[in-house]
């Protein structure tokens, strides 16, 4: 029988995680990672500023994470939102789409009644680890 690995994945540039959590597990070269917020590392607190500036430090988060796992954004396979409210739909899409310009990966949204923290958004990612050609058919 193989000895498989998980490994748990820690980025020291993101805020730490919440209690009980790890940033990320990889397994068999795919990093599965727990929802980011837009809580800034140096203060652990949520940003102000709104839907576009929780989002916009969601996704710095979930860069430091992946590049902590051996992978990147050019490497993300699917995305979940969650969205406190529906109404910061657009608002979120547009920090979004800055981050995935070539071939976006799948990607599902949900409104929820509330997120921790009072978040207005949480987005959760899943991820190709290592060098990976990305196809278009």
């Amino acid at each position: 029988m193989a000895n498989l690995e998980i490994k748990i994945i820690e980025s020291p540039e993101a805020p730490a995680p919440m209690p009980f959590l790890s940033h990320a597990v990889a397994f068999n070269n795919v990093l599965y990672m727990s929802g980011c917020h837009g809580i800034r590392r140096d203060t652990n607190k949520v940003v102000e500023g709104g839907i576009t500036a929780q989002a916009t430090q969601a996704m710095e988060n979930i860069k430091h994470v992946l590049k902590a796992g051996g992978s990147s954004l050019d490497n993300v396979l699917n995305v979940v939102v969650y969205l406190a409210d529906l109404k910061d739909y657009p608002g979120f899409n547009e920090v979004y789409k800055k981050y995935f310009k070539n071939g976006p990966p799948a990607r599902t949204g949900f409104a929820v009644g509330a997120l921790p923290l009072n978040s207005l958004v949480e987005v959760e990612v899943e991820a190709a680890i290592g060098n990976v050609k990305k196809v278009f058919v």
